[in-house]
């Protein structure tokens, strides 16, 4: 089964100011599996606080906003991993299924209660060992919620969002969830139909709700979605970065379009 893994990862770990006066990053980067605690001090100095192997699968990372923990999503498996005395990553919890894979995309709620991840279910064949393929005809794919609790316990809700959007799902790269319209999850998707992004409604139980606000300008965007801090705001880039407004209702507008020159200036 053919992995691709996704570009760096680098989310901010918001840690209580009084266990913590530096801010905290969780980064996992291309191709090392490895999952690592950085601290930017007040001079803008990075240091590497925690190494820690989480597969050899490749994996997409997300970070809890109160720095409790953070999640990753593997090929195979979903991990919590909680951020202990010293500033040191343990491992809180994961879920597999072996007839589910993941597609290293994922994103945490605004209040760190609710993970969202892609991925899919194999057939029956795949399933009984035969060549796997990551073909959507051969597939089921999907978006699936876990509760995170107190415990940092990954919890099932009984909620998957179905993806309907053809053989280009592989495409997707990228979710991110906004707590602008009681949180308001924004995917990028393949193009179709002038079609770029998503918009999603994450209720407080974990379920998913299309209520068919699309955005989009023709062109298929390709790495990851960051948020402004309000949330107010998405942006994504490939040879192009468009800015996403995010609006109360959970619709989408494009609110402004930067193209990339195809030569460097010298210095």
């Amino acid at each position: 089964m053919t992995r691709h893994l996704g570009p760096l990862a680098l989310l901010m770990l918001a840690i209580a100011p009084m266990a913590r006066a530096d801010d905290l990053f969780a980064a996992s980067t291309f191709n090392t599996d490895i999952l690592r605690l950085i601290s930017v001090n007040s001079s803008g100095e990075m240091f590497v606080l925690t190494n820690l192997p989480v597969s050899n699968e490749g994996f997409d990372v997300s970070a809890d906003p109160y720095g409790r923990f953070t999640a990753c999503a593997t090929a195979y498996r979903v991990f919590l991993h909680r951020v202990g005395p010293g500033m040191n990553l343990g491992y809180a919890d994961h879920f597999e299924r072996e007839d589910y894979f993941f597609l290293i995309t994922m994103a945490l709620s605004p209040d760190g209660r609710t993970a969202v991840v892609f991925g899919g279910e194999l057939d029956a064949a795949i399933s009984s060992g035969e060549a796997a393929t990551m073909s959507p005809s051969d597939n089921r794919f999907f978006l699936k919620t876990f509760s995170v609790n107190n415990r940092l316990e990954l919890v099932e809700t009984g909620h998957e969002f179905p993806l309907p959007w053809g053989d280009d799902i592989l495409e997707i790269r990228s979710i991110a969830i906004s707590p602008v319209g009681n949180s308001t999850i924004v995917m990028n998707l393949p193009t179709a139909d002038d079609v770029s992004f998503a918009a999603l409604h994450l209720t407080t139980d974990g379920e998913i709700i299309d209520e068919g606000a699309r955005a989009g300008d023709g062109l298929a965007y390709n790495s990851r979605l960051f948020l402004s801090s309000d949330g107010r705001y998405a942006v994504v880039s490939k040879d192009w970065s468009a800015l996403l407004r995010i609006e109360d209702d959970r619709t989408l507008t494009i609110a402004d379009f930067l193209p990339f020159p195809t030569w460097a200036p010298r210095n």
